[in-house]
């Protein structure tokens, strides 16, 4: 049985029910009169899209492209085929054709000639030079020609980019042709074969040096540079101008230089390209190890046409066939090849 105090609360609840059930009710019915039934979105219907280009040149009117004429290769197509198509617009132009000449020439014209005496064969493109090849025994001798030294020095100094105010020297080693250049390295095999099997190479090296040094003018530059397994310079490892304190110094470094040790001739030659000279003279007996043909190609490839490169090979006797490298040397740098003998006359 509920007390007096219980039958107070239940009213409340039930007066709180019916107030929310009508607040509720009310707001039903605002959404309802004043915002009404919500609208259904249409579907999407499909439609075509185009793409338009718009061509912007200075000075000219914007243009805008559609379709097949967005396509610039396409009517340039079109505009050749109109061109090329006669009247009847089936077919090129026969006359148009007939009108191109399209025999070979009947005449080749010669192949032009290079520079120093040197030619390019129209058979073969390949340039020729007028050395006579062979080799050379005894004093003077050359196995070739080679080109004009003072066209050569002209040259060299074009290529450089720079104009000495002062002349060229003029250098010849044992009577061989006169070489022409305003620097110049002598670079002199030192090793044991030089002074074996009675050769005094390096004491006649240093009689013929005495004399080729003395017309140069401290204008012109040199070095002599001695070598074995490694390199010995004359005061410094640099170019040296040519004047008589320097070439006194040249003298006494040649008059104390023994022979010994083994010979790398490629080492030697790359030292004396670093030095950039006009013209290189080696000096030796060509002995082993000899230069292959891919350290030939090396110091060619180095020199690039810039650096002439005379050799002067001491013997008792005939040289030995596998000396030809010294020959190849000279030929692939523009110089040339002789064969002296290494004994005191």
């Amino acid at each position: 049985m509920n007390s007096p105090q219980e039958k107070p609360c239940h009213r409340s609840s039930l007066i709180a029910t019916l107030l929310s059930f009508l607040l509720h009710g009310a707001a039903f019915l605002f959404l309802v009169v004043f915002v009404g039934e919500p609208q259904a979105v249409p579907p999407e219907v499909d439609r075509p899209i185009g793409i338009v280009i718009a061509e912007r040149r200075e000075a000219q009117p914007t243009r805008y492209l559609d379709g097949e004429s967005a396509n610039p290769a396409s009517s340039d197509r079109e505009g050749i085929s109109k061109k090329a198509a006669g009247a009847d617009g089936d077919g090129f132009d026969a006359a148009a054709l007939a009108s191109i000449d399209a025999s070979a020439p009947s005449k080749v014209p010669a192949a032009p000639k290079a520079a120093f005496g040197v030619e390019i064969d129209s058979a073969t493109n390949l340039l020729r030079s007028g050395s006579t090849g062979g080799r050379a025994a005894g004093r003077g001798r050359i196995s070739s020609e080679g080109p004009d030294q003072e066209a050569l020095e002209a040259e060299r100094a074009r290529l450089r980019g720079d104009s000495p105010s002062f002349p060229p020297a003029r250098v010849a080693l044992f009577g061989g042709p006169v070489t022409v250049g305003r620097s110049f390295v002598f670079l002199i095999d030192r090793s044991k074969s030089m002074t074996a099997n009675g050769m005094n190479a390096i004491d006649v090296a240093r009689q013929e040096l005495r004399s080729a040094l003395a017309p140069l003018t401290p204008e012109h530059r040199f070095q002599v540079i001695a070598y074995n397994f490694k390199t010995l310079f004359v005061d410094e490892r640099r170019m040296l101008p040519a004047t008589e304190e320097h070439k006194q110094k040249a003298d006494r470094f040649l008059a104390e230089l023994g022979g010994f040790g083994a010979t790398h001739h490629e080492m030697a030659l790359q030292t004396a390209i670093q030095l950039q000279p006009d013209v290189i003279y080696l000096l030796t007996d060509g002995g082993d190890p000899y230069l292959n043909d891919a350290q030939l190609a090396r110091i060619r490839q180095r020199t690039a046409g810039r650096i002439v490169i005379h050799c002067v090979q001491f013997a008792t006797d005939a040289p030995k066939a596998s000396s030809h490298f010294l020959e190849q040397l000279a030929a692939q740098n523009q110089g040339t090849y002789q064969v002296q003998s290494g004994s005191n006359p």
